[in-house]
């Protein structure tokens, strides 16, 4: 099996297992987690994830936090943030990294190309 490149964190199963789908079958190998803790102990774990897609509105450690903490650890990492939700100001760190945001629902065919051109810049 291929090293995880995108890691998904979302509380929703349903979600969570359609994105990490449409990517695996893009060929883009993925890693999933239910919280953003637990998201963050991956991060750590697996040096070639190369993407953190999250959600924003998750209990316990919400996408922003995880965003900023992932950042503390992993500085190279591209981030990728989706709600269902009205956006909130993100924290000053997230601003300045000019992280993407994205509205749910999202259709898997876009989601997949976003992902891709993540990927694909240094």
């Amino acid at each position: 099996m291929n090293s995880p490149r995108v890691l998904i964190a979302d509380d929703e199963p349903e979600l969570r297992q359609l994105f990490a789908e449409a990517l695996g079958e893009s060929g883009i190998p993925v890693r999933t987690a239910v919280s953003g803790g637990q998201a963050l102990e991956i991060l750590k774990k697996n040096p070639g994830i190369e993407v953190l897609l999250s959600d924003i509105r998750m209990p316990g450690m919400d996408g922003y936090t995880l965003a900023s903490e992932s950042l503390t650890v992993r500085p190279e990492l591209k981030i990728l943030l989706m709600t269902g939700f009205e956006l909130r100001t993100p924290p000053e760190l997230l601003i300045a990294r000019e992280i993407k945001t994205l509205h749910k629902p999202i259709s898997v065919g876009r989601l997949c190309e976003l992902i891709s051109g993540m990927l694909e810049r240094p």
